[in-house]
């Protein structure tokens, strides 16, 4: 039985804090609805995030999260035998569906970091079609450490701070977009690469992740269910109350914790959303000004350049 190909497939690598969740979200709850408009969404790699694929990718002995979460052991033959059955329940899959195209969604991808991870990744999509589109929304560096730091603090973390030392190492891959993304360029093509800012405010430009995605992807979004769900924003000092709770407690339980955000929520002072200072937010974006230049010029895309605008911040 020969294999069905779709027209194309998209591939939604995240980044991480750019609205993937709700993206995510989107298509899940939009599932049947998505899949008699003509587009396939997989069930077997994940309900909402396609984990699972960048399980598959990763190398075996990986630590990663996408890896641990799936419970797998770090022996060549038991990631061979995850392999083999995550190709078995994708094809099994996509031969009964009748669409056209495909979209796949996982920031977890975006780690993968060798070679031969990636290659394994775009090796097993481009059997199931005709082009393969990679689409990738990148977060001004300083507002994604910040937003990270913000959520394991959220989660029950302690971080000891919000970016990491220049000295830091392999920590700085992360945030070193043009790294990060550029071997993926390599391997599918600049004219099959979308790359998106996600704006440093996004409210007051009125960007949304889920319409800008539908248009990438050629979806009108008018009779769908959007799913948006709000957020409360926890300011720089409530976060940094939730830190200190964190360390006092030794460890995190969810019902203490949220009963303490509960208890913040209302006491929040909305210009004080980060930690760092103006300065700080500013010297370790400057880090990267040369490698996002270097990307933007080599995709042709100065237009999603970040700005200069650090006034979210305080001096």
């Amino acid at each position: 039985m020969s294999e069905k190909k779709f027209d194309v497939l998209y591939l939604h690598i995240g980044l991480e804090k750019t609205g993937t969740t709700s993206i995510q979200h989107f298509l899940n709850i939009n599932y049947s609805k998505l899949a008699r408009a003509g587009f396939f969404i997989p069930r077997s790699l994940g309900d909402a995030n396609h984990k699972k694929l960048a399980a598959y990718g990763f190398d075996a002995g990986s630590n990663d999260i996408a890896v641990t979460s799936h419970g797998l052991a770090p022996s060549e033959e038991a990631v061979q035998s995850f392999r083999i059955e995550v190709e078995a329940d994708l094809i099994e899959e996509i031969h009964a569906s009748e669409a056209r195209s495909a979209v796949v969604s996982s920031e977890d991808l975006s780690r993968l970091s060798l070679p031969r991870e990636l290659e394994r990744v775009v090796a097993l999509l481009r059997r199931f079609c005709e082009t393969l589109k990679i689409i990738v929304f990148v977060r001004r560096q300083d507002l994604l450490a910040s937003s990270r730091h913000y959520s394991l603090v959220l989660g029950g973390g302690r971080p000891h701070q919000v970016f990491p030392a220049a000295n830091g190492g392999g920590g700085q891959r992360y945030y070193d977009y043009n790294a990060v993304l550029a071997p993926w360029i390599d391997l599918v093509g600049v004219e099959n690469f979308r790359l998106i800012r996600f704006p440093e405010r996004p409210s007051a430009e009125g960007f949304d992740s889920i319409q800008a995605f539908a248009g990438l992807i050629g979806l009108d979004t008018d009779g769908y269910d959007l799913g948006q769900r709000q957020h409360i924003s926890y300011d720089a000092i409530n976060q940094i109350i939730i830190h200190n709770y964190n360390a006092i407690k030794g460890g995190h339980n969810l019902d203490d914790t949220e009963h303490l955000m509960r208890l913040l929520a209302a006491h929040n002072e909305r210009g004080m959303a980060h930690i760092p200072s103006a300065g700080q937010a500013r010297e370790f974006h400057d880090r990267y000004r040369d490698g996002n230049a270097a990307l933007l010029d080599r995709l042709g895309a100065a237009d999603q350049a970040f700005s200069d605008d650090f006034s979210m911040y305080s001096e």
